[in-house]
């Protein structure tokens, strides 16, 4: 199978989240045809060009003609995380249902919960995860691969850290740390703040998923994309801090009774509790296969929080309340 080239070939992302408006934006930007789909959000913030399709992902009929025609699909859709033991698996088999018997390509964004330890993490680390999403997270990766490997499919993955970048507001770098740092007001934080932990800078990511989207050599695997050297919170924090001139901050340490309680008012803090080893030692992600084979690096950290908190600003700024749905 051949893709068409990037101004030529129909590429349908799905999920308007910021992993999906990221990959719509830089296809854009290379002058592709781009249909951006979602079940419920807004168009706004998306460059003109794109064209906006509204749809109910898990209704097989609705998928295949949501990504007719298509090139290549990027996958970056997902229910709200407290939904994901009931909705993701139907989600991913209906799209995978509506893009096997065509000529697409599929790109799929993944994260890190399957393999359930932290450490150094390669590709070839078995899954382990004990929690209900990590092991989730494995057996949704592994159908798909199942799925390439029988040839009903042609797929790739590409796995990602904790996000760090413009329109991320529900990620542990989102709307609970950026406008409290940069009042200096204490941060709560879920884990050792001192701790090494990698984040993915979300244009970074968007430029992994269309060189993945874009070489043949990229199917039937696992990627860790380029991300961002491993950081401690504390020290993301001061950096951010300094260069946004903003005043002192404190760090507080969110007990895990403490998240429960949220919980019961914040569902996806509650959800978090599972992932909490994720925090509490070294979490680093390598991508030294993707960089091996690919040309897409990583953004220098300056930059990636430079523009991270120009954003919040604009936002406060703007007194806006967006809201980007998957």
């Amino acid at each position: 199978m051949t893709v068409s080239s990037l101004s030529t070939g129909l590429h349908v992302v799905l999920g308007a989240g910021p992993a999906g408006r990221a990959v719509a934006r830089a296809l854009i930007e290379q002058d592709a045809r781009v249909r951006i789909v979602s079940r419920s959000g807004s168009a706004i913030g998306l460059p003109s060009g794109v064209e906006t399709h509204w749809t109910d992902l898990s209704k097989l009929d609705k998928a295949k003609d949501a990504m007719a025609d298509a090139s290549v699909v990027y996958h970056c859709a997902a229910p709200p995380y407290q939904h994901w033991i009931r909705d993701f698996e139907n989600l991913q088999d209906s799209i995978v249902d509506a893009v096997s018997g065509t000529a697409a390509r599929l790109v799929v964004l993944d994260n890190l919960y399957g393999y359930g330890v932290n450490g150094v993490l390669t590709e070839a680390l078995p899954y382990k995860a004990t929690g209900p999403k990590g092991r989730l997270r494995a057996r949704m990766a592994a159908k798909l691969l199942d799925d390439h490997n029988t040839g009903r499919i042609s797929v790739t993955i590409a796995r990602a850290s904790d996000f760090i970048g413009p329109e991320v507001r529900v990620a542990s770098l989102g709307e609970r740390f950026w406008p409290q740092l940069l009042e200096g007001k204490t941060v709560q934080w879920f884990g050792n703040p001192e701790a090494a932990h990698s984040y993915t800078y979300v244009p970074d990511l968007a430029a992994a998923m269309i060189e993945l989207g874009s070489q043949e050599t990229a199917l039937g695997r696992v990627w860790h994309v380029p991300s961002l050297a491993a950081i401690s919170l504390a020290d993301l924090a001061h950096r951010a801090e300094k260069l946004a001139g903003a005043p002192n901050h404190k760090i507080a340490i969110t007990p895990k009774i403490t998240m429960r309680l949220v919980g019961l008012f914040v569902p996806a803090a509650g959800e978090m509790i599972e992932v909490g080893y994720q925090f509490d030692r070294p979490f680093v992600l390598s991508s030294k296969a993707y960089r091996q084979h690919f040309k897409t690096g990583s953004t220098d950290l300056e930059t990636a929080l430079t523009t991270t908190i120009d954003w919040w600003r604009d936002q406060a700024g703007a007194g806006r309340d967006a809201h980007f749905a998957a």
